[in-house]
């Protein structure tokens, strides 16, 4: 016997895993430059700490390979450093940013493969952003007692080292509804109303959401006993909390009209293009003189040389939703600047999916459509662009996506790629109806993906009393370019609804003639070509294709001007040939080929 118990310490000391580590439920969460990659539930069962080391143990390594996302790990000695997960690779091209991980909101000191986990424990992953922490001065306050809500932001000083600090004007929402924001100290003041358990956490821009708390009032107190009656009556106030705050559209509308410039415009042209597809999104009657005074800019004023493609694409979005004609303007054919861009397969820069995105929303407004070879190459392109989770680098591009792919639904595979990145916007909107920021919220909400509810009350919490919205950073000019995207979202219109649609130029055809002296004074035909109209307003002189002199007749030149009326008028064009030859002989020339033409 004594024996055989000697046998079982040796196989433990050799083997620790004999007894068994088990299994712990924590809670797994996960952001990235994407946003939320995940959060959930997991029970951990314990795994070895070290690739054949037999020892089982309960680590934050297991957490990472247990939770449906492939991980892959590189090894310094007996430490696993996290190298990519879910496709999240560190420092991908150079871009400076690693895996990084926090137990509890507290910045993980070990490798994660020496990190014991702990029961409830709250395992927090991040690529990029940092994490927001939210406490509570008293997470069992009585009914009507008013408590703080701490919200600080993880970051480093100057010397790299790992600090909290109080983060002002961050979200709290309560119970999945926007709260209010925190103040200068980080503070956010609630007070509860009855003694319901209340959810609280904090999401601010350019930071992963903190971690969540329950505040659970206590019972109210009971009321003091009444007064003797003393013949006279009273008067009892009940106090219930303020209603939700609403978008003000009218006064978003009057902030933007009140930075229009003299001259028209709202100063650089981003701002100026972004606020004219807002006011182009207002009825057709509303803010007339300020539409006016801004077309007439737009006439005025061209693009200049270096403008790139993106430019052109917003400028036409600008000239449609103000009714204006994008094949002429200002000296430029918009369309025309934006087809020639195409190589083949796709518009612009083959590095850049933005720039196909408006190309197709711009094109699909004016007079292209899916029967066009040129567009059915830059959805089949634009397709493959599409993450395995359904979006095009973030909420901003695939809600952009979403827009102009809508009129092309019925190509193959188009209706399907819409479905998911529809859910994809669905998946990001967070509790307090925003995704990613306002400016992402207010084109989700052009697509009707999500909530129009709760993302409307989301901006009404930026707006300023001057109507305008504010966010952390933003600019005098900033604050435009917000108030700008976000009335088309209020008015539940899409860029489709608010670009005119225009159609192509007609297309004539004139056919010329070279003219021989015969013997018997007849005239054959000896050579037939045609050209297509410019876009309106274009002056051509087309010249006789093979110009000849003939040594018995008459040279002939023939000048055709091309004038049609604007496309958002008749549609009709008018064609004025003049013909002139350059002898006197040319006169009877004429006469005898006016039948022809």
């Amino acid at each position: 016997m004594k024996k055989l118990f000697k046998i079982l310490l040796i196989l433990c000391a050799v083997f620790p895993y004999a007894a068994g580590a088990g299994e712990v439920q924590i809670n797994l969460k996960a952001w990235t430059t994407d946003g939320l990659m995940t959060t959930q539930t997991l029970t951990v069962q314990d795994c070895e700490d070290s690739a054949g080391s037999g020892n089982f143990t309960l680590n934050g390594m297991c957490a990472v390979d247990q939770s449906g996302f492939p991980a892959l790990w590189t090894w310094w000695g007996t430490d696993a450093f996290l190298d990519s997960w879910n496709g999240y690779i560190g420092n991908a091209n150079g871009n400076g940013i690693y895996w990084a991980w926090f137990g509890n909101r507290e910045l993980g000191a070990t490798a994660l493969n020496t990190h014991i986990l702990s029961a409830d424990e709250e395992l927090f992953l991040t690529y990029g952003p940092n994490p927001l922490r939210l406490t509570v001065d008293d997470a069992t306050p009585d009914v009507g007692q008013t408590i703080s809500i701490f919200v600080e932001e993880f970051g480093y000083d100057i010397n790299w080292n790992a600090v909290w600090s109080l983060s002002n004007e961050a979200l709290v929402s309560v119970d999945g509804n926007p709260g209010g924001l925190t103040d200068a100290s980080g503070v956010y003041s609630f007070t509860p109303s009855d003694e319901s358990p209340i959810n609280v956490r904090a999401a601010k821009n350019s930071f992963a959401d903190s971690n969540e708390m329950i505040i659970d009032p206590n019972d109210p107190p009971p009321p003091p006993p009444p007064p003797p009656p003393s013949g006279g009556g009273s008067v009892v106030l009940i106090q219930t909390p303020p209603p939700p705050k609403n978008f003000d559209l009218t006064a978003a509308i009057n902030f933007i009209l009140s930075r229009q410039k003299p001259d028209g415009s709202f100063g650089d042209s981003l701002y100026t293009d972004w606020a004219a597809i807002a006011l182009g999104a207002t009825e057709t009657g509303e803010h007339a003189e300020a539409k006016e005074r801004l077309r007439s800019y737009l006439k005025e004023h061209s693009l200049s040389a270096d403008a790139q493609l993106t430019d052109y694409e917003r400028g036409a979005m600008a000239l449609m939703s103000l009714g204006m004609n994008p094949y002429e303007q200002g000296g430029h054919n918009y369309i025309a600047e934006i087809v020639k861009s195409f190589d083949g397969e796709q518009f612009g820069d083959p590095n850049l999916f933005n720039d196909d995105i408006f190309a197709i929303l711009v094109l699909t407004n004016a007079g292209y459509g899916a029967n066009d070879s040129m567009l059915q190459s830059v959805a089949r392109w634009l397709l493959a662009k599409q993450s395995v989770q359904g979006d095009f680098s973030g909420v901003d591009l695939t809600a952009a996506f979403i827009q102009a792919l809508e009129s092309l639904s019925s190509l193959p595979d188009i209706a399907f790629s819409l479905d998911r990145a529809k859910n994809y916007l669905r998946g990001r909107q967070e509790s307090n109806g925003g995704l990613s920021s306002i400016f992402g919220t207010s084109w989700a909400l052009q697509t009707s993906a999500i909530s129009r509810e709760s993302g409307l009350r989301y901006l009404a919490l930026f707006q300023l009393s001057d109507g305008g919205l504010q966010d952390t950073g933003l600019t005098s000019d900033g604050r435009l370019w917000a108030t700008a995207y976000a009335v088309p979202a209020v008015l539940e219109k899409n860029w489709n609804e608010i670009l005119l649609d225009f159609t192509k130029p007609v297309t004539q055809t004139l056919e010329f003639f070279e003219a021989e002296a015969m013997p018997s004074k007849e005239f054959s035909r000896s050579s037939s070509r045609s050209v297509s109209a410019p876009a309106s307003g274009v002056e051509t002189k087309l010249a006789q294709p093979d110009a000849q002199k003939f040594s018995d007749g008459p040279a002939l030149t023939i000048t055709a001007v091309a004038s049609s009326t604007d496309p958002m008028d008749s549609k009709e064009s008018v064609w004025l040939a003049t013909y002139s030859v350059l002898s006197v002989a040319g006169l009877v020339l004429l006469r005898r080929l006016i039948f022809k033409l």
